[in-house]
């Protein structure tokens, strides 16, 4: 049977590609953060690796430029699964060795097909009812997500401001990948221009991010109360203000 690692901080990415791709007959060893995939990676013969970007203590791309420098590693297919979708990203992973780039958000059909090429096993590919589990899953942790943004915005009252704002790099990066992987566009087009705002304006006013972040509170309590996606939330003004911002 061959072994694949994935080095993915959001466990329902995690659960949905674990779930796709071990009924297509692959082991699946998931890593929780960088730190857990540099452990993992001697561990046992790979036939794939992939490597999401943004995590806690180690980033893809540091890991993966890591496992080039390990002799065993060196030929081992990596595909890079990541919301970062520039092609600065692109360009810099395949200058450190990657094999793959499949950017967030991602077909789970497609994703088992890449791997299976990559690792070179024939697979027979069925559709996907445990999306629509692993999806609900992920509308349930929003609350958690909420409480956890709430957290974000009140640090930015306080003098550690500035350090909070790569916080909310991070958390909006992830918010917005995952989001838009099941299906909820508007949520993860406002987390998205969050993201946005921070990258571009690195040193802005604490109190204009604040602003914005209550817009994206906002848009959390109306999909946990639908469930759905809610196009609606896209006609406010202050996402404009939001676009206008980064400009």
């Amino acid at each position: 049977m061959s072994h694949i690692l994935i080095a993915e901080d959001d466990e329902h990415i995690a659960k949905l590609v674990a779930f796709k791709l071990g009924k297509a007959g692959f082991q699946v060893q998931i890593a929780k953060d960088g730190q857990a995939a540099l452990e993992f990676l001697p561990l046992r013969k790979w036939a794939v690796i992939i490597l999401d970007v943004m995590m806690p203590h180690h980033d893809g791309f540091e890991i993966l430029k890591q496992l080039r420098a390990l002799a065993p590693l060196k030929e081992t297919p990596v595909l890079m699964l990541t919301a970062k979708n520039f092609d600065k990203d692109r360009t810099h992973a395949a200058d450190l060795g990657a094999t793959f780039y499949l950017p967030k958000p991602f077909d789970p059909q497609e994703l088992a097909r890449v791997v299976a090429k990559l690792s070179r096993t024939p697979v027979g590919l069925a559709p996907d009812p445990e999306f629509a589990a692993i999806r609900e899953e992920f509308i349930n942790s929003l609350p958690e997500r909420m409480k956890a943004l709430s957290v974000l915005t009140a640090k930015l009252r306080t003098p550690e401001a500035r350090e909070t704002v790569s916080e909310f790099e991070f958390f909006c990066h992830k918010l917005a990948g995952t989001s838009v992987t099941f299906g909820l566009l508007s949520l993860a087009e406002i987390a998205g221009v969050l993201e946005e705002i921070v990258v571009a304006k690195p040193h802005a006013d604490p109190f204009e991010i604040e602003k914005f972040a209550y817009y994206l509170a906002t848009a959390l309590k109306k999909t946990i109360s639908k469930r759905v996606d809610e196009p609606k939330l896209l006609d406010d003004p202050i996402l404009g203000t939001m676009k206008a911002f980064i400009s």
